[in-house]
Formats: C-alpha cells, structure tokens, sequence
C-alpha cells in the first residue's frame, strides 16, 4: 500500500474518531432527554396526586420544553439544543427550589448539572463548557444565601417531603451515572484509539523514513549522473571543436560553411550541458551567502558577454542606487544576471538609435530590487505568459534551449524571490527581480570589515 494512501486512511480515523464521540454525545444528550421527560411526568403525577395544581404546571411547563428541546436535537440543532438544555433546566431548577422547601432535595438535581456541560461540548468549546458548569454553582449558593425563599418567587408549594426528596435524588443519581459512564467509555476509547493511533503512526513514520532514504538515494545517483554526463559529452565535443579547429588552418573555403555550422551545434550542445548542469546544481546545492558588490558583479559578467555578436554596438547604463555590498548567494545571482543580460543582448535591435540596456538598483524594505530594461523589439503579450516555462521558446527558429528564463525563475525562487516580466511588443521589455536580503551571520561578521573596508 503506498504511503500517501496510508496517510489518507490516518486522516480518515482520526475523523471517523471525531464523528463517533459525536455520536456518543448526542445518544447521551438523548438520554438526558428521555430521563428528564420520564422525571417530569413522575412529577406532574406526584404533584396531581397531592393536588398541588401549581407544581402541576411548573412540571408542565417543564416537560413542555424538555420535549421541545429533544425535537431541536432531533432537527439538527445540535448547540443550540445543548444550550437550551443546560441554561432552561439549571433557571428551573432554581425556580421550583425557591417554591419548595429545601428538605425536597433540590440541590441533588444542580450536582448533575455541573458535570453535564463538560460532556455535552468539544473541548475547544472552553469558554462555553466552564461557564456552563458555574452556572448550577451560582445557583445553589443564591440558593443558599437565601434560605430557599427568594423573594422574586411569592408561591410556596407543600407537598409529601419524603417522596420529593427520593425521587430528585434517584433523578440526580440516574443521570450521574449516565454521565459517569460516558465519561470513562470516552477515556477508553480515547486511550484505545491512541494506542491505535501511535502504531499506525510510528508505521507511517517507518515508511516515511525508508521513501526519505530511497529518495535521497535516487537524488546522489542523479546528481552522478548528471555529473558523469556532462563530462563525458564535454569530452568529445571538445575533441570535435579542436578537430574543427585544426580543419580551418587548412585552409579549405568549401567545407569553411560546414564546419562553422558544425562549430555552432556544438556550442549549442555546450549551452544546453551547462544548463542542465546549473539546473542540477541550483536544486542540490544549499543558498550560500556573502558580501558582494553587485556592481562589480555585473561587469564580471557582462565582460564574460562581450563576445557575444552586436554586444559592442550596445549602450549599457548602470543605476546604483545601493552604493554598498549586498549579502546574497554570488553563485545564483551570477546566474540569474547572465541570463537576464544575454538575452537582452542576443534579442535586441541593433538598427535601433541608441540601443542600450539599463540596469538598476535598488534596496526598498529590506529587498533587493534589480531590473533590467531594454529598448529591443519587446515580447508579444501571448508569450509572456509563457516565457518562464521549461523548453518554451518563442519561435521555431530560435536557436535558444528553452531552458534560461525558466532556470533564472527556478533560482529566483530558491532565494526566496521572483522574476516578473512587463513588454510592450515593438518597444522594450523590462525584467524584475527582487529577493529578500540575509541577514548575516554571527559567525560572517568579519565578511562586513572585508567588504566594506577591503585589505590594500
């Protein structure tokens, strides 16, 4: 069975555990119910019997909404049944108390009352559960204070004390053994589906484990791969270009074309190793940070483009507005750079006047903010959409891999950043890339002296 089904069937015990303490709840709230109905009518007849027609209206009264409680619960009105319950059953409680004299033994009936609320509502229903529960305490001590006679209440009801007094205390006893009951089934219960729980836990963390060791094994044997790779197709295609190479001294005009042609699908190649390559690297390897001057970093790699056809007939405007070094990963922003600056170079407009490319930038909250800008021929609005995923190029006769701007958005990710494009068709395009900035380090503190003030 595969993990992630394994983890879906815990999921579903976990709620199918929630939906049975559920229903716990509501078969003792039905019991509640049905005793509190069944102590009514033993009431309304006791009191009918005694001819004390008062009491027989209060018990009326009381059964009358003990049924219409158990009709709320029946339609679905599960908290606002459970509400009425507590907070109507506790306020007539006190109301027949003050009628009768306490030798009815009343106060029984407020003992089941505190425990009930913690039954009846979840236990991240707090603030509900303890205010429930104060509120039969409240009401004994008023009881008490007041002699079992406040004066809000002028009927007196007298009856047979020893009969009262029995059957509040069976009432009170009942329903404390049902709630006791509950009580400790739903701590077994609890402690069964724990113990269930923590097996299937601690096999699903075995599993987890064993998938973690396969797949870090499956990504060594990769990066491996990729290594071995790459070298052995660098290999023979610098065997090929040296080959080349040695083909042109001799000086043979009619396979100059071929062999130039020959030259550029081997660069071609090249690219794509060494994009595949930084692909691999920039998921693998940790963001290692540490003071540069971006500046500097900029002309490090537009030196490296400067070979690139139609660089030199290209204006190229630095803005700095940072005028101090950043800490960020040297390797991925080198990446991200060369990108960004050698497709504005390879796709510009050289016919243009003043072609250029503009870089700026700028710290703004705590973010890098660099944007290169450029007055080429812009990207249409249907591809820019696009420009970002793997193998997207823009023409079939694009001798691009399709693989630099989704490799920059992978790498402005992994810092935590992105990439936004904004072009107008025939105008320019401008791309933006902002990142977080680390905070150093205690332990690169000394990088700040370095970068800040550099040995002579």
């Amino acid at each position: 069975m595969g993990l992630s089904k394994r983890i879906s069937q815990f999921k579903e015990s976990q709620l199918a555990s929630s939906s049975l303490k559920f229903v716990y709840q509501q078969r003792l709230m039905t019991q509640v119910l049905l005793l509190g109905i069944l102590a009514a009518v033993a009431h309304v007849i006791l009191d009918a019997y005694h001819r004390v027609w008062v009491g027989v209206g209060i018990d009326m009264v009381l059964l009358f909404n003990i049924v219409l409680i158990y009709l709320f619960n029946r339609r679905g009105y599960f908290i606002f049944s459970r509400l009425y319950l507590v907070v109507f059953i506790n306020l007539a409680f006190y109301v027949v108390a003050n009628m009768v004299p306490r030798s009815y033994g009343m106060y029984f009936l407020f003992m089941p009352m505190v425990c009930l609320p913690f039954v009846l509502f979840e236990y991240h229903k707090q603030l509900i559960r303890w205010t429930m529960s104060l509120l039969p305490i409240i009401l004994i001590l008023a009881l008490e204070v007041t002699g079992y006679e406040s004066s809000i209440i002028p009927y007196r009801i007298t009856g047979d004390h020893a009969y009262s007094f029995l059957l509040n205390y069976l009432s009170a006893a009942v329903t404390l053994y049902f709630i006791v009951d509950f009580m400790v089934k739903a701590h077994l219960r609890a402690e069964s589906n724990l113990e269930h729980n923590q097996e299937r836990l601690r096999t699903l963390t075995e599993d987890l484990g064993y998938k973690n060791r396969q797949l870090e094994k499956a990504n060594k044997e990769l990066d491996r791969f990729v290594y071995s790779a790459s070298h052995d197709l660098k290999a023979p295609l610098a065997s090929i270009k040296g080959l080349i190479d040695l083909a042109r001294r001799d000086e043979m005009p009619a396979e100059v074309d071929y062999l130039n042609m020959m030259e550029e699908r081997v660069d071609h190649l090249e690219k794509f190793i060494f994009e595949i390559t930084t692909y691999s690297r920039n998921s693998r390897q940790v963001v290692n940070p540490e003071y540069l001057a971006v500046p500097e970093l900029i002309d490090e790699v537009v030196r490296g483009l400067r070979f690139m056809p139609g660089a030199e007939l290209i204006r190229l405007q630095i803005d700095d507005r940072i005028g101090a070094p950043v800490f960020a990963d040297k390797y991925r922003l080198t990446i991200i750079l060369n990108n960004l600056i050698s497709n504005a170079i390879k796709y510009h407009r050289l016919d243009r006047e003043d072609p250029f490319i503009r870089i700026e930038l700028v710290v703004k909250n705590g973010s890098l903010l660099m944007t290169v800008e450029d007055n080429g021929p812009g990207i249409p609005a249907e591809q820019t959409v696009r420009i970002f995923e793997m193998f997207y190029r823009g023409a079939e006769t694009s001798d691009g891999t399709g693989l630099g701007l989704y490799i920059a958005r992978e790498v402005a990710e992994r810092l935590n950043g992105s990439i936004v494009v904004d072009s107008v068709s025939g105008t320019g395009t401008r791309f933006t890339f902002s990142m977080p900035l680390e905070q150093p380090r205690l332990q690169d503190a000394h990088l700040v002296s370095k970068a800040v003030f550099p040995e002579k």
